[in-house]
């Protein structure tokens, strides 16, 4: 009531009292207006967004109702509804032809636009009985015949991928990996729960076309994976990344997912960033670094939130040491330390940049990882890191660390990266990348590439053989 009261109070200081009427009312009781016929209008609407309702299956009816009503009684207007996901608007079960991103303070939000005419069909699903996974059949989208395409390529991954998943007991692995280019989308399992993620799409690309495909591709896991609500999903919109883009927060749900992985307990965040904790194409060679480990010095440069640190914990390092320049990522890897039993005095963490941390110190190690970013900036730093401009420089001080004996494994996720000749004439280097991608990359050869590299013999020579 205090609301609408502050509202007239604003007409009429504008001017607009007699003009601008404001009424308290249900959202099932909300009609066009009866003073004058109205044939055509405009329809604003600002519903609460989820984050002022307890979950997004909640927020989701309120807007199935909202379709109910502008489709009943506002036939041959137009509408424009604020919604901060697209699901929301999708769950009005009528087609937007148009969508404005915007901001409201910290939240991405949207400006979905309706045109009602009769084109414009209310979508309806129709009651079925409860599925063997409890959801019902009502609460999932009917599938286009794109969507329909989708979920088959899913179901035929899944049970390719099910025997290695089970001989191996993986349960992160990657599920589609934009296996039809017009879905580029890639579709990882978290221990049951689901992340999407897509790069944006070409400028080529039609917008309306290319926002209907990714609502197709979550019909379809929704579907697949009985996920009655899309709030359950976690999804991304990717874009190029540059620098710290990479880092920042994306969402604020706080929400944590406990996994396993070769044995180790992981904590994975898939809804606040745009990565999760866990780079899942680098399982394999996080297997072979648990393997190689045992009674070693272990050393990992850029590590993230050290789950390759964790793994060495697990596979008997004798201790190790993970540098990089991230509060939020070292702080994530202390998490994963301690839920592991493991102690930082025996895996110490450096706040540290890499380069100026290897360049300082003399300290050896057995066994690194040196797994850089494509690209980063910090104001931490006095200037930027290319791995393909800086990979030289990078990979020598590293060796200057290794042990006479030691390995140094070095991968980087820039698909247009070549090794400098320099490397592999100072340095015995070998390609790893085919063995260091797991059944569930198949399709993603280009997800990274990573080498083996160790000390060159040299001053020995083969004794003669006796005459």
């Amino acid at each position: 009531v205090a609301a609408i009261r502050r509202a007239e109070e604003n007409a009429r200081r504008m001017g607009l009292g007699s003009v601008v009427r404001v009424r308290a009312r249900q959202l099932s009781d909300i009609t066009k207006p009866t003073h004058q016929t109205m044939e055509t209008g405009l329809l604003v609407v600002n519903p609460p967004w989820g984050e002022r309702l307890s979950t997004t299956a909640a927020a989701e009816k309120l807007y199935s109702a909202l379709g109910q009503v502008m489709h009943s009684e506002f036939s041959g207007w137009n509408a424009a509804v604020l919604a901060a996901q697209m699901s929301h608007a999708k769950a009005t079960g009528l087609r937007s032809h148009k969508q404005y991103k915007m901001k409201s303070g910290p939240i991405d939000i949207a400006l979905f636009l309706f045109a009602l005419d009769e084109a414009n069909k209310l979508r309806q699903t129709q009651e079925k009985p409860l599925d063997d996974g409890g959801v019902s059949q009502q609460d999932l989208p009917t599938l286009s015949t794109g969507g329909e395409m989708v979920a088959n390529r899913l179901r035929k991954n899944l049970k390719k991928l099910s025997r290695w998943r089970e001989q191996e007991k993986v349960t992160c692995f990657r599920i589609y990996d934009a296996d039809m280019p017009e879905y580029a989308v890639a579709i990882d399992m978290y221990q049951g729960a689901i992340h999407m993620a897509e790069y944006a799409p070409p400028k080529t690309v039609n917008e309306v076309d290319a926002n209907r495909r990714f609502d197709d591709v979550i019909d379809a896991v929704q579907v697949v994976f009985n996920v009655s609500s899309r709030g359950d999903i976690a999804v991304k919109r990717r874009k190029k990344q540059r620098g710290l883009d990479q880092y920042e927060r994306v969402g604020r749900r706080n929400q944590r997912l406990l996994v396993n992985e070769l044995g180790a307990k992981l904590w994975v965040n898939l809804f606040d960033y745009l990565d999760t904790g866990l780079f899942l194409d680098h399982r394999p060679l996080r297997e072979r670094i648990q393997r190689e480990v045992k009674g070693k010095r272990f050393l990992n440069l850029f590590c993230y939130t050290g789950v390759a640190s964790v793994q060495a914990g697990v596979g008997g390092a004798r201790y190790s040491t993970s540098v990089d320049l991230s509060n939020t990522y070292l702080e994530w890897f202390r998490d994963n330390l301690a839920i592991n039993g493991l102690s930082e005095s025996r895996h110490q963490i450096i706040r540290d940049d890499v380069l100026n941390w290897l360049a300082s110190g003399t300290s050896e190690y057995d066994l690194i990882l040196l797994d850089p970013p494509t690209f980063s900036n910090s104001k931490s730093t006095a200037s930027d890191f290319d791995v393909q401009r800086d990979h030289v420089s990078l990979i020598r001080l590293t060796m200057a660390r290794l042990a006479g004996d030691g390995v140094l494994y070095f991968s980087n996720n820039n698909r247009r990266f070549l090794l400098a000749a320099e490397i592999t004439e100072e340095f015995d280097v070998e390609e790893i990348t085919k063995s260091t991608l797991g059944p569930d990359f198949t399709r993603s050869t280009h997800i990274h590439k990573c080498w083996r590299i160790v000390r060159k013999v040299s001053g020995f020579t083969w004794p003669e053989a006796a005459h």
